[in-house]
């Protein structure tokens, strides 16, 4: 026993030393340190959005144009001529998949909500018949999963907005009927794609049945209308204040959105605020009733508006804390590490790829590599022996992050991830992080991009 104990100590230094030794041989780091800017970023999938229906789809090359600042649309598709068929019919099927090209097209991502009634008088559509439109609409979905931030659960009820209908009624038969829709939802959409819920309620009956809480949002478009945000938060067992403290525990890798329908004092800046990052905001309808957005844009916040505020933090807000990285490149190689925050009201929870862009003078590299979201606010890249390819002629290497919500087309920047750092340069989707500059030496300095 004491054999096998002293032979597992000299393995273990031998390892260490090993270690060591390699260690001692790389090329010593140096910590490069990055601040947080508070400038508003445009960035994918997040932020104020516009509603347009599918029978609309031609104005959405337009409203792109006519909205630079847009990156998300709330896309509905009306199927009150639909509601007695058990199949929807395929021209209706390919208008859908022509709204989704056109919005990939103009470089916008989606909420999709479904629905038989967008006046107020919904009919009962048969529970069967609401499940294989489902089934049918899903796939669709699907192929454009990149820019489908997320699917309002819809379908049920005026607007889609699950109320007014026998299967949103508090009965155990109503609660199963809306189970079995949103299970269908669930089990028929590509995984990446999450589907947002009307109320906590829904949220609470959907995870207690076994759907995963990271498959699931909230959306609430009856934002700061009440007491109860309209009827929101409909559960005696909770008051609003608890109702929120239970969204950004359960949620938290997850996120939500809505609209305003009106002032109240719930509206008022602070309240709003903390309210918004509660339930991990990532959107908001900022073409609809103005009255809240007019007081936020005359109310102070910590040095800005609360409008200017919220518009900087809806969604995920992503920045370099610090970059360790080779002080001098290595026979042609340097190797990074780096940590990124979130202070955005939602977590970046898109699947992305991520890229170490490196620009010589004659070449750019774009090389993936692993960015792993610990939890939701932070992050860390490491990338170990980087080739330089061009490195004895240049004059300068600079090294860059590039993240895409959309792998597919890592060059389409309306997809591309910017960074909230003054340090960075942001350039044709890509965060230039640093330089390596060729000194009178012959060999290369390390700086920030200022530097």
């Amino acid at each position: 026993m004491k054999k096998a104990a002293v032979i597992l100590g000299i393995l273990f230094l031998l390892t260490g030393a090993v270690f060591l030794y390699f260690r001692l041989q790389r090329e010593p780091m140096q910590q490069l340190e990055y601040s947080h800017g508070g400038e508003i970023l445009e960035n994918p999938g997040q932020g104020w959005y516009l509603q347009c229906s599918v029978g609309d789809r031609e104005r959405i090359p337009s409203i792109a144009q006519e909205n630079p600042n847009l990156r998300l649309l709330l896309l509905t598709l009306d199927l009150k001529d639909y509601w007695e068929l058990d199949e929807l019919p395929q021209e209706r099927l390919l208008k859908l998949e022509e709204s989704l090209k056109l919005a990939q097209e103009s470089g916008l991502s989606i909420v999709f909500r479904a629905a038989y009634d967008f006046s107020g008088n919904c009919p009962e559509v048969p529970l069967e018949r609401i499940l294989r439109h489902i089934r049918q609409i899903a796939p669709i979905l699907n192929r454009y999963s990149g820019i489908v931030t997320e699917v309002q659960a819809g379908f049920l009820g005026a607007w889609g907005e699950w109320h007014g209908v026998a299967y949103t009624e508090k009965t155990p038969q109503a609660r199963q009927a809306r189970l079995q829709v949103i299970r269908t939802l669930i089990d028929s959409l590509d995984p990446a794609i999450p589907v947002a819920l009307r109320r906590p309620r829904y949220l609470r009956e959907a995870i207690e049945d076994g759907i995963p809480a990271a498959r699931l949002g909230f959306h609430n478009d009856g934002l700061f209308g009440s007491d109860s945000d309209l009827g929101t938060y409909d559960d005696g067992d909770y008051s609003r204040s608890e109702e929120l403290e239970w969204l950004e525990k359960t949620l938290a890798s997850s996120f939500g959105g809505g609209e305003m329908p009106y002032v109240t004092e719930f509206a008022e800046g602070g309240n709003a605020i903390m309210e918004l990052e509660q339930m991990n905001a990532g959107y908001l309808n900022g073409y609809a009733d103005q009255s809240v957005i007019e007081l936020w844009k005359s109310t102070q916040y910590e040095g800005t508006t609360v409008y200017d505020y919220i518009t900087g933090h809806l969604g995920y807000r992503l920045g370099l804390d610090w970059v360790r990285v080779s002080r001098k490149p290595k026979n042609g190689k340097f190797s990074l590490e780096a940590r990124v925050a979130n202070s955005g009201f939602a977590p970046f929870s898109r699947p992305y790829q991520a890229y170490l862009m490196v620009e010589t003078d004659k070449k750019v590299q774009q090389i993936p590599v692993e960015l792993a979201m610990e939890d939701e606010d932070t992050g860390r890249l490491l990338a170990e022996d980087i080739p330089i390819e061009g490195i004895d002629e240049a004059q300068q290497v600079r090294v860059g992050l590039k993240l895409t919500v959309l792998p597919q087309d890592p060059g389409r920047e309306e997809y591309c991830v910017e960074l909230a750092n003054s340090e960075t340069v942001y350039e044709d989707g890509c965060n230039w992080m640093f330089t390596y500059r060729r000194n009178e030496n012959g060999s290369f300095d390390l700086g920030l991009l200022d530097g």
